[in-house]
């Protein structure tokens, strides 16, 4: 049984070294554990994607998260959940009280309407609209859809905030294209590097 066991460890730890996109189910289980961020916040051994895609815009720009109301819009288990964890983690680019929303939350406008930050994942082109956010606000803005247009691709890139309506009421907000996309391929280039130095 304790060999089995070994084993068991021995495959988790490779899934960790070659996840560099944290997706694995062991990267997953380990980013929902609540003492992996403590640890995680305090060292900085290891980036995430999950990380750069928010918290680590927060810490480089300076933003409080602390005490914050945070709404995630998605749960997803790549984006939604993970950030919505993130945020709420007693670290610090933590300590937010994170509400998630998605396609059947309810009134979802009485939710965005209170957030301080809002993190939207859905997958709904254009879904968030300036009367659905209060002024200050800071918007991330995860979502990107190619959605039919009048040019030589014919589609566009869109995220999931209208951002033309949007912008001017935020304090922060990240287009799309140029928001979290480049930070995802910088923080899975520096996985790669960080996993192939990890197993050489």
């Amino acid at each position: 049984i304790l060999a089995r066991i070994r084993r068991a460890i021995e495959i988790a730890d490779n899934h960790m070294v070659n996840d560099v996109q944290n997706v694995s189910i062991a990267s997953i289980a380990e980013a929902l554990s609540s003492d992996y961020f403590s640890i995680y916040y305090v060292n900085v051994e290891t980036d995430r994607f999950i990380e750069y895609s928010a918290s680590e815009d927060y810490r480089r720009l300076g933003i409080e998260t602390s005490g914050k109301h945070c709404v995630v819009l998605g749960r997803s288990n790549i984006v939604g959940r993970p950030v919505a964890n993130l945020l709420s983690a007693k670290a610090r680019t933590g300590d937010c009280t994170v509400t998630i929303c998605h396609s059947r939350t309810k009134d979802i406008e009485q939710y965005t309407r209170s957030a301080d930050i809002i993190i939207a994942a859905l997958g709904i082109p254009g879904f968030l609209k300036a009367g659905m956010v209060k002024e200050g606000v800071i918007v991330v803005d995860v979502g990107i859809t190619r959605v039919p247009a009048d040019n030589e691709k014919g589609y566009r890139i869109m995220g999931d905030v209208d951002f033309d309506s949007v912008a001017p009421k935020c304090s922060y907000i990240t287009p799309v294209p140029g928001g979290v996309g480049p930070m995802t391929i910088v923080s899975l280039m520096k996985n790669t590097l960080r996993a192939y130095k990890m197993s050489h």
